[in-house]
């Protein structure tokens, strides 16, 4: 279960200053008490916390790819924490592909975390949650966000992430999911996959 969970929709009345001022409507989602990924940003996290996160949320990312679903979002504040587990979160602008590599009208997305594509041409597909897992990873692991609509790595960065367990095999990986062409990201399964064969002791009792 990587996907927060939701309950349904209710209508609530509004009171202020013991007055009722109308009714509004909303979903109801389960609580996750540990925040968001924002959260273990900020945090003295380790690499190995910190890994086995990106971990869980690519394999989380694939099955919902797998179902023809692009989340069309992703950013940390959409990745909620829950008993130590990431679970997505915010399928507000998600939309349907009908086959791998099908584009799809973008209608929403946070400009840091955004595919060149949607940005420039309005439009996503499942690679352009790729590159968003990707902008996450550099954030994730290093504190540093690189500049929206930038596919370049800066220095400093790139110095932090190669001193990394398997650093160099990371930045290969990562650089290919922020690549330019959609075409050249790599799918998120084979991500999860190239991950789990990195760092096979992250994934022992998921």
């Amino acid at each position: 279960k990587r996907v927060i969970e939701l309950h349904g929709f209710h209508e609530f009345r509004v009171v202020s200053h013991g007055q009722k001022k109308g009714r509004v409507y909303g979903m109801v989602m389960e609580y996750a008490d540990g925040g968001s990924l924002r959260s273990v940003i900020n945090s003295n996290a380790t690499f190995n916390e910190r890994m086995r996160y990106i971990i869980l949320i690519t394999e989380a990312l694939a099955k919902l790819h797998e179902a023809g679903i692009i989340h069309g979002d992703l950013k940390p504040e959409n990745i909620l924490i829950k008993g130590g587990n990431p679970l997505l979160a915010d399928f507000g602008i998600s939309r349907i592909f009908k086959h791998v590599g099908e584009f799809v009208t973008a209608i929403g997305y946070t400009y840091a975390y955004a595919a060149p594509e949607a940005t420039q041409k309005g439009i996503i597909s499942e690679k352009s949650d790729v590159y968003s897992i990707g902008t996450m990873m550099i954030e994730t692991l290093t504190g540093d966000l690189p500049a929206g609509q930038s596919t370049n790595i800066p220095i400093k960065t790139l110095n932090k992430l190669s001193q990394l367990d398997k650093g160099t095999e990371l930045i290969e990986l990562i650089s290919r999911m922020r690549s330019e062409d959609p075409n050249n990201r790599p799918h998120v399964k084979d991500i999860y996959a190239s991950l789990t064969r990195l760092y096979p002791d992250m994934i022992k009792g998921l």
